[in-house]
């Protein structure tokens, strides 16, 4: 290194010392001051170049004793008051060092001066210490989690946040513990610690959130924060960890998350019912051309023919079809479940056909029946709906193997210890109850399955196993009943169904001195069918024509208000369907009412009678048969309106 490079190297780490550093002759004039030299000129002289000392310190008794102190070569130290910024004399303003240098290109003593200003020190010590003091205020006041670490990851400080967070004892000293060791953590989440404490060593910010155990063993997720804080010169110092408790806010998404998806669910159901009102509609008018057709060629066959059997078997399936669509259309909330006293074994012996077709070839049905069964309280077509879900998924869970699948009912007194060990809880009452008992030879469940088959949206390994049995466990809910399933994989499934008995020992069916009525009673005059369905039109027409009235038919409400208008006086009464493109029923009431208010109007429609006629309260409307229907309670529900006095 030349002494070009050296002097330079020399000059830059005078001009970066801290301290006042001034060179002087002996007499006090300046040869070179350093920046720090510069500033207190200028703060006490008003000029950052002065050129003599005696321009800063006008103390000429310090300056003649310090003289003849440096003549011997010797160092000295000064200690100077200052009354203008310190007036106390106990604490010195400025310390002065004084020190002679030889020069050897010259035959003169230089003379390096050194000055430190207490006051501006103080002040400085002062503002770092209201510093601190904010900082540690800020520290402890902080509403979320700190802690201060080393970069060894030991806590040197925590505020009160954390120890609150923590549930930590206020005079517990954390201070020294490494972090990740604490018992705060667990396995997991120490292993997420380090890995926030390296990255902060590698001047990276480390963001994620950490499952927290208190000391009470509470569960709480902290979204945290690793950042380093570096000193003055761009190093190290320590590691500020932050927290913030999210369980609240993460238990509330999750709570708007359920909630999102219980709406997004109920509008899929809500569209769901729509399409399965739609289709049950449209259903019972195809119905009614099966149903409707095979009671008129029952009517027209001798009594000993042979297709009488099969005509009733059309009959009683298009039935159960019906059923059926009445179960859809009280789903879809355009219908109403109806509970009277029912007969178990009847509702069961006119499934066995249904049954029979909705299994597996390689599925053999066997039904065992309690005689003289009391009575249940229920809904027809609910119960043929558990029925007919639970031996369909039991011919699925057999598979395309040979099995067995037995329906048995009886009776059976259950006390509380009975329900205790069922796998859903109704608080069902100690009693005697009717049991509907459906057993597969499948391939059966295990017992953690088992305990869950009745979540709404559970599937299992298993094939029809799901969620027809959320909605099965609804339907025996509803009818204050209970179930129990028992199953071993390999073996087999048996679910026991068990329903309250019916308090009224008579079923509600037609009388037979009814049925002998609507055999005998003829009507007479005139009436307009309306109805958009070919078939149905041609069925009512025969049916109407069988009864002994005359027949005007209309294809919509357009069409029938005009017939009415030429023919008013001849109408005795209108057979209306309520749903019709152009003019609907609803329209088409309106308008014939006004026409005449005493009309006699039966609304038709394949929707349930009291979704319609709650649009029709006070309107005047006389009666309503739902689709399908034959003749015999077409027979009655015109002899209610036409003959109401006929014994």
């Amino acid at each position: 290194m030349n002494l070009r490079h050296q002097v330079e190297l020399l000059t830059a780490g005078f001009n970066s010392v801290a301290t006042c550093c001034v060179i002087t002759d002996q007499d006090w004039r300046i040869v070179m001051n350093n920046s720090s030299a510069e500033r207190l000129f200028a703060q006490h002289c008003g000029s950052e170049q002065i050129e003599n000392l005696r321009a800063l310190i006008p103390n000429e008794t310090m300056f003649k004793e310090v003289y003849d102190k440096i003549s011997s070569g010797k160092a000295l130290k000064f200690q100077l008051l200052d009354e203008q910024f310190n007036p106390s004399p106990i604490k010195p303003a400025w310390m002065a060092n004084f020190e002679p240098i030889s020069s050897e290109s010259e035959d003169k003593t230089l003379v390096i001066v050194t000055i430190i200003d207490f006051r501006t020190r103080g002040e400085e010590l002062e503002q770092r210490r209201r510093a601190e003091a904010e900082f540690r205020a800020i520290f402890d006041n902080a509403f979320h989690f700190l802690a201060l670490l080393s970069t060894e990851g030991n806590i040197i400080q925590a505020n009160r946040a954390a120890l609150d967070l923590l549930e930590v004892p206020s005079h517990t000293d954390l201070s020294d513990t490494k972090f990740v060791d604490a018992p705060f953590f667990t396995k997991e989440d120490a292993k997420k610690i380090q890995l926030a404490v390296d990255t902060a060593l590698q001047k990276e910010i480390f963001r994620d959130v950490v499952t927290v155990h208190t000391l009470s063993g509470k569960l709480i997720y902290v979204d945290s924060v690793f950042c380093p804080i570096l000193d003055e010169h761009g190093h190290i110092e320590y590691i500020l960890a932050e927290g913030i408790d999210i369980t609240e806010r993460l238990a509330a998404e999750e709570e708007r998350e359920q909630l999102r998806v219980q709406i997004q669910h109920a509008q899929k159901l809500e569209s769901l019912g729509m399409l399965a009102g739609g289709i049950a509609h449209d259903f019972n008018n195809l119905l009614m051309g099966i149903l409707g057709h095979a009671d008129l060629a029952s009517l027209k066959l001798p009594a000993g023919s042979l297709a009488l059997n099969n005509l009733k078997e059309i009959e009683s399936t298009a039935r159960i079809a019906a059923d059926l669509c009445r179960q859809m259309l009280a789903y879809s909330g355009k219908g109403k479940f109806v509970v009277q006293p029912i007969d178990l074994n009847s509702v069961i012996s006119e499934m066995e056909q249904l049954l029979a077709i909705s299994t597996s070839k390689n599925t053999v049905l066997k039904f065992q029946f309690s005689e003289e069964l009391p009575l249940m309280e229920g809904d027809a077509s609910q119960i043929s709906q558990i029925i007919l879900n639970l031996v369909m998924n039991a011919s699925e869970a057999i598979g395309t193997k040979s099995g067995i699948i037995s329906i048995t009912t009886g009776a059976m007194y259950c006390d509380t210890n009975y329900f205790r060990t069922n796998q859903v809880d109704f608080n069902t009452e100690p009693g005697t109850y009717l049991y509907l008992e459906i057993a597969d030879t499948g391939s059966g469940m295990d017992p953690e399955t088992v305990e869950r088959i009745f979540d709404p949206f559970f599937s299992t390994k298993f094939t029809g196993r799901g969620l027809g049995l959320a909605a099965v466990l609804g339907i025996v809910k509803g009818h204050s009943g209970n179930i129990k399933v028992y199953s071993e994989p390999g073996k087999g499934t048996t679910f026991k169904l068990l329903f309250p008995i019916s308090k009224n020992h008579v079923l509600e069916s037609i009388r037979d001195n009814d049925i002998q009525l609507e055999d005998k009673w003829r009507g007479e005059g005139t009436i307009l069918i309306v109805d958009d369905e070919e078939t149905i039109l041609a069925i009512a027409r025969e049916m109407l024509l069988l009864c002994g009235f005359e027949v005007i038919s209309a294809r919509d409400g357009f069409e029938a208000i005009k017939l009415y208008q030429q023919s008013s006086t001849d109408i005795d009464c209108v057979l209306l369907d309520l749903t019709m493109p152009r003019m609907g029923g609803e329209a088409t009431f309106r308008e014939l009412r006004r026409l005449n208010p005493q009309l006699k109007i039966i609304m038709s429609s394949g929707y349930n009678e009291q979704e319609v006629t709650q649009n029709f309260v006070g309107k005047g409307l006389t009666g309503f048969i739902q689709k399908p229907y034959q003749l015999s309670e077409l027979k009655l529900k015109l002899k209610e309106i036409l003959s109401p006095l006929e014994e």
